[in-house]
């Protein structure tokens, strides 16, 4: 008897539209939410977070700049 292997998805990071993380743009809605109460500096540490995730993002550092210029 022969056994057959299943195949095995490899699990990577969970995607939205786009190819955008779903880790990624919770960070996004959190940076947002911090940025709304007046929480900068913690803002631009989701947003910078969220750029590590998915660097191909041009929202992220643009947001993340924007914190610190607020």
């Amino acid at each position: 008897m022969s056994k057959k292997k299943k195949s095995q998805k490899k699990a990577g990071p969970s995607t939205v539209q786009g190819g955008v993380s779903v880790e990624s743009e919770a960070l996004k809605e959190a940076g947002r939410s911090l940025f709304k109460a007046g929480k900068f500096v913690e803002a631009a540490e989701k947003y910078s977070q969220a750029e590590e995730l998915c660097p191909a993002v041009p929202a992220y550092p643009v947001m993340s700049w924007l914190c610190v210029q607020a």
